[in-house]
C-alpha cells in the first residue's frame, strides 16, 4: 500500500521525502516498480475486464452476485467473495437510487375478490398464476401511469400498458395484451391490490369473461402483492430514477425499452437462479419437453407429472414405471434422500417425492439430464 501510494504521487513529492516518511527504502521502491506481478494479481486483472463489462453490460445494475453468475456462465470459477472484492477495489456497484412510494387508491364501496394467493408467490409452471398492478412515473410534460402484468413461473412481464389517465382502460389493456401474447389454456389466477380500477364492473366482467379466478390484497397489505411491488422497484432504482423524461413519450420508449430488451431478455433473476425470465421458460419449455419425449404415454402435458407424482401412495411407484419402461437400466436408478438431485457416471440420483413436488423444474432438470445419459449410453455400447 505503501509503494502504491508513492508510485500515485511521484510527480508531487519527491521519493526520497516520501521513503523517509512512510519508513521505507527507496531501493524497495523501485523494486516493486519493476516487479513482475503475481498469478493471483494478474488473474485479478483478468477478471477485473470481464466484470467491468458485465457490468457496463448490465446497464451499471448488477452486484457481485449477478455478476458472479455471469461469470460462472462463462466458465469462470471464481468465487463470489473475491468478484465483491475485485470490484469494491475497483469501487464497481450496482447502481441504485431513492426510495419509491406505494400508492394504491380503492374504492370502499366496491366488492373485493378473496385473497386467493395468501403471499403465496410459486408457480409449477407458465400462465398458472398472474399479478398485476400500476404505477406513476413523473414527466415534465405529467404523470404518466404504467400498468404491468407479471407472471409468477418466470416473473416475466407479460402485459404492458401506459397512459395519461389513471383509468381503469389501462389495466384492461395490461391484461388483454397479456392474455394475445401468453394464450393461457390452464386455470390462471390474476392477483392484484383493491384498487378502482380493479374492482371496476368492467375489469371484473373481462376476468369472468376469460374464466380468470380473481385474487386481491387485503386492505393496506402492500406483503400480498410483494412481487409486483418488487418489479416497480427495480424499474425505477435501476432505470426511471436515473432518466429525466421531458415528454410522455419519451418515457414510454424509455420504459418499453427497459421491460422488453433488458429485464425480460437479460436481467438476471435472484428468484430464478440467476437467469433471465425468457431463459428461464425456455428451459422449463425445453425440458418439458425432454420428458414427453422420454415418458410419451404418461407425460401428456405439462402438469401431468405433477398430477401423477403426488397421487402416488408410494414413491416407489414411479421407480416401478419407470424401471419398466427401462428395464436393461435398473442398475442406473438409486432412491436416494439427498437433495438436489444429481447424475454422476453411474447412478441416477432421484430426490424424495416431497422435494419433486416443491421443486418441479429440479425434476424436469433430472429428466432431461437422464435423457441425454440414455442417448450417450447406447452409443457407446
Amino acid at each position: 500500500m505503501k509503494y502504491t501510494f508513492m508510485q500515485k504521487h511521484a510527480m508531487e513529492f519527491s521519493i526520497k521525502r516520501m521513503s523517509r516518511v512512510f519508513g521505507v527504502s527507496r531501493s524497495g521502491y523501485y523494486q516493486f516498480l519493476h516487479a513482475t506481478p503475481s498469478r493471483r494479481a494478474q488473474e485479478d486483472e483478468r477478471l477485473l475486464l470481464k466484470i467491468k463489462a458485465i457490468h457496463q453490460s448490465s446497464r451499471e445494475t448488477y452486484g457481485s452476485p449477478r455478476i458472479h453468475a455471469e461469470l460462472r456462465e462463462e466458465g469462470e470459477t471464481c468465487s463470489r467473495k473475491r468478484v465483491s472484492k475485485i470490484m469494491r477495489k475497483s469501487a464497481i456497484m450496482a447502481k441504485m437510487k431513492r426510495r419509491f412510494k406505494v400508492t394504491t387508491r380503492a374504492n370502499p364501496k366496491a366488492a373485493v375478490a378473496p385473497n386467493v394467493l395468501q403471499q403465496d408467490f410459486s408457480a409449477q409452471s407458465p400462465n398458472q398464476r398472474w399479478v398485476a398492478d400500476f404505477t406513476y412515473i413523473d414527466t415534465r410534460e405529467g404523470w404518466l401511469y404504467v400498468a404491468t402484468v407479471l407472471d409468477l413461473f418466470s416473473r416475466r412481464i407479460v402485459g404492458l400498458a401506459m397512459s395519461d389517465r389513471m383509468t381503469d382502460e389501462l389495466v384492461i389493456a395490461a391484461l388483454e395484451q397479456a392474455l394475445i401474447h401468453r394464450q393461457p389454456n390452464t386455470t390462471l389466477t390474476h392477483h392484484s391490490d383493491r384498487g378502482s380500477q380493479y374492482t371496476s364492473r368492467n375489469f371484473q366482467n373481462l376476468l369472468r369473461k376469460r374464466g380468470i379466478i380473481a385474487s386481491m390484497s387485503g386492505t393496506g397489505n402492500c406483503y400480498d402483492n410483494s412481487a409486483m411491488e418488487s418489479f416497480y422497484h427495480t424499474l425505477k432504482t435501476e432505470h426511471v430514477y436515473f432518466e429525466q423524461y421531458t415528454t410522455r413519450e419519451e418515457a414510454k420508449q424509455s420504459i418499453f425499452e427497459y421491460i422488453e430488451v433488458f429485464y425480460n431478455r437479460q436481467r438476471k433473476h435472484s428468484t430464478l437462479g440467476y437467469v433471465s425470465p425468457m431463459v428461464y421458460e425456455k428451459q422449463w419449455h425445453q425440458h418439458t419437453q425432454a420428458i414427453t419425449v422420454l415418458f410419451p404415454e404418461l407425460f401428456c402435458n405439462s402438469t401431468t407429472i405433477y398430477n401423477f407424482l403426488s397421487r402416488s401412495v408410494e414413491y416407489y411407484d414411479f421407480y416401478g414405471f419407470f424401471l419398466q419402461s427401462f428395464p436393461s437400466d435398473a442398475n442406473l436408478l438409486l432412491p436416494n434422500d439427498r437433495y438436489p438431485p444429481r447424475l454422476n457416471s453411474t447412478v441416477l440420483v432421484l430426490p424424495p417425492i416431497k422435494d419433486v413436488i416443491k421443486d418441479p423444474c429440479a425434476f424436469h432438470d433430472l429428466m432431461a439430464q437422464y435423457l441425454f445419459f440414455h442417448a450417450a449410453q447406447k452409443n457407446l455400447k
